[in-house]
């Protein structure tokens, strides 16, 4: 467990010595994220494949590539972009852990450039990361990271009007992993402008597709023939942890800012946490909507220091006490998880490769 501890701790350390330089307010967004980018890289680098549910099946995947033809990788009927970039590696390397390093790299180093960009508070943004983005998915789904990191490459386009380029780079995503078809909804999401006066309609749509969430949600996935085969049952999971927590950072994206002060990158960053509030409400009765959410939870991180940056006047005060408040629960919650949760994806405790 030790590298999850150096994972907050050193950040935490770096973040106090950055935040007491003349420099602060400029290199606040600089420093933490990339310590904190750098050990995470080296832990994926490094890790065994005992250390994610789905790394063993990852690597008899990689092993069979490289003896596959061009013709077979191309038969392949869903996700051919994976498929294609595994053989692409085979012809660098036919080491596994080398395989590892090279995803690591490319799912994190897109989120990992946006958040040192974007960030108003770099600590936050890195607890925020850990504890409600999709941490734990970067050890096991090697496919959807990919994809993950390649939605924050679509975000950009959207942001600089590349419409042509981020269809392109939502359809390379879905390559990867087709749940990331869902990134379409960036770009109405970024055009938008939901303000208070939205409230009662949009919670009204919330709370209905809430109660009927096992109608919709059979109905969309009616859509994609795969999905439909593998996904089509409906189970109640009792996911509504993650609901909740939404809704309270949708209320506090709401309360916290002068909506007069907010940029359209703001607005469009809170649009997407409350499209996020719909997609999580139909993880209670699937776990395949948790997945499909993993693509907008990325951006709570950089949302929520915003929202603060944003603040109405007279409400230093409550933003300060409500970042160490979230700093402190989010940490504890993360650890307690780590010691007694279920560890779906068995990344807990972490295993080097060399301990195979």
């Amino acid at each position: 467990m030790i590298p999850y501890y150096l994972l907050f701790i050193i950040p935490i350390f770096t973040y106090s010595i950055e935040s007491r330089t003349v420099t602060y307010q400029k290199k606040t967004k600089n420093i933490t994220i990339s310590v904190f980018f750098l050990i995470f890289t080296v832990m994926l680098a490094l890790r065994s494949i005992e250390c994610g549910v789905d790394l063993s099946n990852y690597k008899s995947y990689f092993n069979s590539v490289q003896n596959m033809s061009w013709q077979e990788i191309f038969n392949q009927d869903v996700e051919t972009g994976y498929w294609v970039f595994q053989k692409l590696i085979s012809y660098i390397t036919n080491d596994f852990n080398v395989f590892l390093t090279i995803v690591a790299i490319i799912c994190l180093l897109p989120i990992w450039i946006y958040y040192k960009t974007e960030s108003d508070f770099s600590l936050l943004t890195v607890i925020l990361f850990i504890t409600v983005a999709p941490f734990s998915m970067f050890f096991s789904g090697l496919r959807q990271s990919i994809a993950m990191g390649v939605g924050i490459l679509a975000w950009l386009c959207v942001k600089r009007k590349k419409i042509i380029l981020f269809i392109i780079t939502v359809l390379l995503a879905a390559a990867f992993h087709q749940s990331a078809i869902i990134l379409l909804f960036l770009f109405p999401l970024y055009h938008i402008r939901i303000t208070k006066n939205w409230i009662i309609p949009v919670a009204l749509v919330m709370l209905l597709i809430l109660a009927f969430n096992e109608q919709i949600f059979s109905f969309l996935i009616s859509f994609s023939e795969r999905y439909d085969e593998r996904y089509n049952s409906i189970t109640q999971t009792g996911a509504f942890g993650t609901l909740a927590l939404l809704v309270i950072f949708a209320v506090y994206s709401f309360l916290i800012p002068d909506e007069q002060k907010m940029d359209k990158n703001t607005i469009a960053l809170r649009n997407i946490l409350l499209f996020s509030i719909c997609v999580q409400c139909f993880a209670p009765i699937h776990s395949l909507a948790m997945r499909m959410n993993y693509y907008f939870l990325l951006f709570i991180p950089i949302l929520i220091p915003k929202i603060i940056k944003y603040r109405k006047d007279g409400l230093l005060k409550l933003t300060n006490v409500s970042v160490w408040i979230i700093t402190v629960a989010f940490i504890g919650i993360f650890f307690y998880k780590a010691y007694f949760g279920e560890d779906i994806l068995q990344i807990f405790p972490y295993v080097p490769y060399w301990s195979n």
